[in-house]
């Protein structure tokens, strides 16, 4: 559905759907990924940063946005974009830009 929606709007993407640790270093400029790992009940706690360590391992100058469970802002410096309701979950989408890892 997302990637026919996506051909409406004329928006040119690139999709993968794959486990998190095995994204490959992306060609060409930075982008944007978007994420939506498991939140609220799907998932007890959260895996999202080890999600975001592996690609800040790989993605320096990419942003990262992703729906987060909850109000509260992660930190890594994120910011909320948005704030609705998903399957009655309170979510964010979250954003960050991925910077080199400190050395």
């Amino acid at each position: 559905v997302a990637e026919q929606n996506a051909e409406r709007a004329q928006v040119d993407l690139q999709w993968h759907q794959l486990d998190a640790r095995d994204l490959p270093k992306p060609e060409g400029p930075p982008g944007t990924v978007i994420a939506n790992p498991p939140y609220g009940k799907r998932l007890r706690g959260t895996k999202a940063p080890v999600l975001f360590n592996q690609m800040r391992q790989r993605m320096h100058g990419w942003q990262i946005a992703y729906l987060h469970a909850g109000r509260t802002v992660p930190d890594g410096g994120f910011k909320s974009l948005l704030a609705f309701k998903n399957g009655g979950i309170n979510v964010s989408l979250m954003s960050t830009p991925i910077e080199s890892p400190k050395k």
